[in-house]
């Protein structure tokens, strides 16, 4: 990879970094969503810095290339987070149900209560 371009990665990898610290600071990202891309965000910047680093783990894993090695880890990067989003809306969807039927319960409770006291 060339300089230019490690430069270009580099400087857009610490702007997005400095964006997510900048959302989690204005309250818009939660922090615990946000480590995920702070530190992908930081591996990919050592690994812009220090390409050979990449190249060691490409062949310890005994993958050809590098772009393969990162198209793995990406791969990887992709499947850990629609698990962690399935989760949470599944809990989410647990939620809701919840609440729904407390809700409905109380709305219950509550026409109960008027007609008792409309019938006093």
């Amino acid at each position: 990879m060339s300089i230019r371009l490690q430069i270009v990665v580099g400087v857009v990898i610490v702007l997005a970094l400095i964006g997510i610290f900048r959302q989690v600071h204005s309250n818009h990202l939660n922090l615990r969503y946000a480590l995920i891309w702070i530190l992908v965000g930081t591996v990919v910047f050592i690994f812009d810095i220090c390409p050979t680093l990449l190249v060691g783990l490409t062949k310890l894993l005994g993958m050809e290339l590098p772009v393969n090695m990162l198209f793995f880890l990406g791969f990887i990067f992709a499947l850990g987070i629609l698990f962690v989003l399935t989760t949470k809306v599944s809990r989410q969807s647990d939620e809701i149900k919840r609440l729904t039927q407390e809700l409905a319960l109380m709305e219950h409770q509550l026409d109960a209560l008027k007609r008792d006291k409309s019938e006093d």
